[in-house]
């Protein structure tokens, strides 16, 4: 595929993701989040109850982030590159199969601190049924900078690189063992409650493409100058595979709980390498993982949730010497109120499609 007709594509499929998410840019968010529950009741009651039939509003402040790691145990070094992304603050609702979460980086919790400027479009999709997981995502990051690294003789503390870019589309399904007794919904969507402890293993499979560019060599001179004339300016990728993992909640006195998974996947691609002299492909295997925290307090009435997730997607190196990865994660604090629609708001939401 010529470098134009993946410009293309890239455009398309933005325009279908923005078509569905709306808008997202930077310093905005927009996350839409599918739950396929039902009334009636269809598990175990003593470990989980649901509120598919409430409301939950939620107040929450979250970051993305997407970042760029390169280690190379050879030449002896590793950086990360991070992008600016925004501090937001948002709002957002469940009912039924509809999430909706609306975000915003305000001004006042976003100081300039000489990080330089991330463009970036960042759209998830997140699928918590009863028995199967879905996770999509589609990101796209212009602007990065090194924290650790000065840039000649400028005051700024940190190396920026305007001219980087990390585009990656990915998506990963999971089946649920144990979803009689163990509900992920408790602890990322905040219409369940996981009243007595359980887990359960995750099986399923993932996809992502992806790239890496910029106008110079990635790896900048301050760190390598040798590697820095050899290394390459661009870094195409495409990665398949299964995935296998564990989920566990753990409750303490019904109320406080902890959930922690993790999924590891084996995937096999093909990643195109350019520098100015050419281009070299590689293919094989790399491993992947995905990893997903949440704490808080569980309750009839409310919930206060603290939620970390982290997914590593690994290029593949079968003939090169260096580690190189792509972090995509997000950050986030909730407080959710669940509260049962009156008789006309109900009549009013009946008459959504679906519900």
């Amino acid at each position: 595929m010529s470098s134009k007709d993946l410009t293309i594509c890239r455009f398309g499929i933005v325009l279908v993701l923005v078509a569905l998410c709306s808008n997202g840019y930077a310093k905005q968010s927009v996350s839409i989040v599918s739950d396929s529950s039902q009334h009636e009741v269809n598990h175990d009651t003593a470990y989980f109850k649901s509120y598919s039939d409430h409301i939950v509003g939620r107040l929450y402040v979250s970051q993305k982030f997407t970042r760029l790691s390169i280690e190379n145990d050879t030449a002896g070094f590793s950086f990360d590159y991070l992008p600016n992304t925004s501090l937001n603050l948002g709002v957002g609702f469940t009912y039924e199969w509809i999430t909706l979460n609306l975000a915003y980086g305000f001004g006042f919790l976003n100081k300039d601190k000489g990080k330089g400027k991330t463009k970036y479009l960042d759209l998830q999709f997140h699928s918590y049924g009863k028995k199967l997981m879905l996770d999509v995502l589609a990101q796209f990051y212009q602007g990065f900078y090194i924290q650790t690294l000065k840039q000649g003789d400028t005051k700024s503390e940190f190396y920026q690189r305007p001219d980087l870019n990390v585009y990656e589309l990915g998506a990963s399904a999971q089946w649920v063992f144990n979803n009689q007794k163990f509900s992920y919904r408790s602890s990322f969507m905040q219409n369940e409650w996981q009243k007595k402890s359980a887990g359960s293993f995750l099986l399923g499979a993932e996809a992502y493409i992806g790239d890496v560019g910029a106008e110079e060599s990635i790896i900048p001179p301050e760190i390598d100058s040798s590697a820095a004339e050899r290394e390459y300016t661009k870094m195409n990728f495409i990665e398949l595979g299964p995935t296998v993992g564990y989920a566990h909640t753990f409750v303490i006195k019904k109320h406080f709980f902890l959930h922690a998974s993790l999924s590891m996947g084996l995937t096999f691609g093909s990643t195109t390498y350019k520098n100015f002299e050419g281009s070299t492909e590689d293919n094989g295997f790399s491993p992947n993982s995905s990893f997903k925290l949440a704490a808080g307090y569980n309750s009839e009435k409310w919930v206060l949730n603290l939620l970390f997730v982290n997914t590593q997607v690994e290029l593949n190196r079968a003939r090169s010497p260096q580690k190189v990865a792509i972090e995509t994660g997000n950050f986030r604090i909730i407080y959710a109120k669940r509260f049962k629609p009156g008789k006309k708001l109900q009549r009013k939401l009946n008459k959504v499609p679906g519900i």
